[in-house]
């Protein structure tokens, strides 16, 4: 749960805490997002790969001041905390509190009341539109998305999906493909596929999900069939 409180830190002191940083664009809107930590900037860089611009100008610096290190080489580690300070164009910066990650920022603004956010799965039929699958974690909507991506559908989004509550569009969201080491037991083509990709990308960002005391891989699809993501938000054409 993200938690707001009261900031006593200024801008100038932010700035002097956080010596790296990387600019991302969520949705059309521009990050400058800081860190003190430069493996929290490594990992953003490596889940948000799509997300990462060059725009000089930003809606939003976002200063992430983690406790202690949330990384130890490529592993993530489980309820680590992120003090998110947000400053807009004037000089007033406001802190949240994350459990993990503020990404995409949806809870503060621009964002805030443009989406309606579901978990779930989304590929492209051959009508051009979003088939969408919602529901929980650890039923197969990953193994689903890679299956679909394996018989050449285009697929938009993992484990978030984005609607757009004027347009009630999907938003394309391309993110890492998130891989449970207990699914592999179940799926003998999916450990297959996950062995032979780790064989040739041994450093992987992987973390552990203690609530359901599993291994997790975080799999870039386009590495494996390759163009798999549609470039556009579309039209929904059926939820399950």
């Amino acid at each position: 749960m993200n938690e707001k409180r009261t900031n006593n830190l200024t801008y100038k002191e932010l700035m002097e805490k956080t010596k790296y940083s990387v600019t991302l664009n969520y949705f059309g809107f521009d990050y400058k997002v800081y860190s003190n930590n430069i493996k929290d900037i490594d990992r953003i860089n490596y889940i948000y790969k799509h997300f990462k611009s060059s725009s000089k100008s930003f809606v939003l610096n976002i200063f992430l001041l983690s406790e202690g290190n949330s990384l130890q080489e490529n592993l993530m580690i489980p309820n680590s905390e992120f003090h998110i300070y947000y400053r807009s164009n004037n000089d007033d910066v406001e802190e949240w509190i994350f459990p993990d990650t503020p990404f995409p920022p949806c809870s503060l603004p621009p964002l805030e009341g443009k989406f309606i956010i579901l978990h779930g799965m989304a590929f492209i039929s051959s009508r051009n539109k979003a088939i969408v699958a919602v529901a929980p974690s650890l039923t197969g909507k990953s193994t689903l998305m890679i299956e679909m991506a394996r018989r050449g559908f285009k697929v938009l989004s993992d484990d978030l999906l984005f609607i757009d509550i004027i347009s009630h569009k999907i938003c394309k969201y391309p993110k890492p493909v998130g891989i449970r080491e207990r699914g592999l037991y179940l799926n003998k083509g999916l450990k297959k596929l996950v062995k032979s990709y780790l064989a040739r990308n041994p450093n992987v960002l992987t973390f552990l999900e203690t609530e359901f005391g599993t291994k997790v891989w975080l799999i870039h699809l386009e590495d494996i069939y390759p163009n798999c993501y549609y470039d556009f938000d579309c039209d929904i054409e059926h939820i399950n």
